[in-house]
């Protein structure tokens, strides 16, 4: 039995894999605002995604991709 994942965790699986394949197209290492900048102009995001959170005022898809890629970083 599968369950669905949440929209966050499907956002972060799509943003993952995102960054994870322009950084193999680019040698492995890239600054994390190049890579931001290339997933912003490579991928589509719905209104949810792309909206900004009300307390921080960050945009969700970058905030749940710099939260969920920790563990890669480090």
């Amino acid at each position: 039995m599968s369950k669905e994942l949440s929209p966050s965790k499907q956002l972060a699986a799509k943003t993952t894999l995102a960054a994870l394949k322009v950084l193999k197209q680019n040698g492995g290492s890239m600054r994390a605002a190049d890579v931001i900048a290339h997933i912003d102009s490579t991928e589509t995001f719905d209104e949810w995604a792309k909206s900004r959170y009300e307390k921080t005022g960050y945009v969700r898809w970058q905030s749940i991709l710099h939260f969920y890629t920790i563990g890669l970083i480090k």
